[in-house]
């Protein structure tokens, strides 16, 4: 059986999304726990809180002054435990992967807050552009690029990657700029080699279109010695 509290929290929480359902989704309930919660609620006292059709339900005059009233007792009661709490200190194992253009360039940087923070934390950096076991190499948290095929895995998208066409800036002083993928064909070009099943990337454009140089001036397998090979020339 709900006690006072926890029924005040479901009605307030139905309140605010206009809906039991809605309620129910954000409570993580069912729709019949947030209808039992607002009956019992109304019995308690003696007053109708929403009008209830077949098609929707709106919250009567009564319980908009209510809720008011309900919002603000909640409110205090949270913060009797949120002034009161402390929070645990964060220790322990943290397994990271990461490609090895992300991790030399962005992770350092974003991890020496958390560890000057939490000096009880140890990070465990992997550096490998493959998909690895997580589970075999212990692995918390990886960072990829690309599309996660393997269902097991819970994937979050965190940042778009676009693609650009990029050359030094002496090369293009030497070249005409090319307006088509037969002019850029032209150019000395570098491919990027997948390391997974040996195949060069393709360079992938938003029309659509697909494009693989030919015959590359620079072959290699590693990105940071590609990028080091543009701005080489």
């Amino acid at each position: 059986m709900l006690n006072r509290m926890e029924m005040v929290r479901i009605f307030c929480t139905a309140a605010e999304a206009g809906s039991f359902r809605q309620a129910a989704t954000r409570l993580g309930i069912s729709p019949q726990g947030v209808t039992r919660a607002i009956q019992a609620l109304e019995t308690e006292l003696g007053e109708s809180l929403f009008h209830r059709n077949t098609r929707q339900v709106s919250i009567t005059a009564f319980g908009q002054d209510y809720a008011k009233d309900a919002r603000s007792a909640l409110d205090h009661f949270d913060t009797l435990f949120r002034s009161h709490r402390t929070e645990p200190e964060l220790s322990g194992r943290v397994g990271i992967t990461a490609p090895h253009a992300i991790g030399r360039r962005f992770l350092i940087p974003f991890l020496q807050p958390l560890a000057a923070a939490h000096p009880d934390l140890q990070f465990d950096l992997r550096l490998e552009d493959q998909m690895t076991d997580a589970v075999e190499a212990h692995i918390d948290i990886g960072i990829r690029v690309g599309v996660i095929r393997d269902r097991r895995y819970v994937a979050r998208a965190l940042a778009p990657v676009p693609f650009y066409v990029v050359a030094c800036p002496s090369l293009i002083g030497q070249k005409t700029p090319p307006k088509s993928l037969d002019a850029l064909a032209k150019l000395p070009l570098s491919v990027l080699i997948d390391r997974k099943n040996g195949r060069p990337w393709p360079w992938l454009f938003a029309d659509g279109q697909t494009f693989a140089p030919r015959q590359p001036a620079l072959i290699c397998d590693d990105p940071d010695t590609e990028l080091e090979a543009t701005l080489a020339g």
